[in-house]
């Protein structure tokens, strides 16, 4: 999974041995602070930004969530979600955040919002089954039988 832990640290060192090549960027990379306005910080340096924004706060969002900070982690894959509207990862990435803090409406909006954005999520489709089943809604699969499909006819094209 893209945004486990592991992956990620493995991003960051591909991303740190990207930036040795550099030694005045790195410096400047490694000098900022780790707060909540560190992507300012990139703004306001006379040099390029080094690593993605997108990347930082996944980063920043995995950590929390990894050390247990729920909130935190749900402030940095907002601010994600935020960056990047277009992504159904980050919304998804949102989604499973509120769904661990016990937010079962704001993980199902968001979870809806990924499926919106990409119908082939499969994260955010398990996700969204989750919240509904836990809501009380019936599931779709669980609705219908198979007795219930109807057979498709060939279709014959003209020649």
């Amino acid at each position: 999974m893209i945004g486990s832990p592991s992956s990620i640290r493995s991003i960051l060192f591909a991303a740190s041995m990207a930036l040795a090549a550099s030694p005045a960027c790195s410096a400047v990379a490694l000098r900022s602070p780790v707060t909540s306005d560190a992507p300012r910080v990139y703004e306001e340096l006379s040099f390029p930004r080094i690593i993605p924004l997108q990347l930082e706060l996944l980063t920043r969002s995995a950590a929390a969530q990894e050390r247990g900070d729920l909130e935190e982690a749900q402030h940095w894959a907002e601010e994600l979600a935020t960056e990047d509207p277009g992504s159904s990862f980050a919304a998804w990435r949102l989604a499973q955040i509120l769904e661990s803090a016990g937010e079962d409406t704001g993980a199902l909006t968001w979870g809806n919002r990924a499926l919106a954005l990409d119908s082939l999520n499969q994260d955010a489709a398990m996700l969204v089954g989750r919240m509904r089943l836990r809501a009380g809604e019936a599931s779709i699969a669980a609705t219908r039988s198979p007795t219930s499909w109807t057979r498709t006819t060939r279709l014959r094209w003209p020649i």
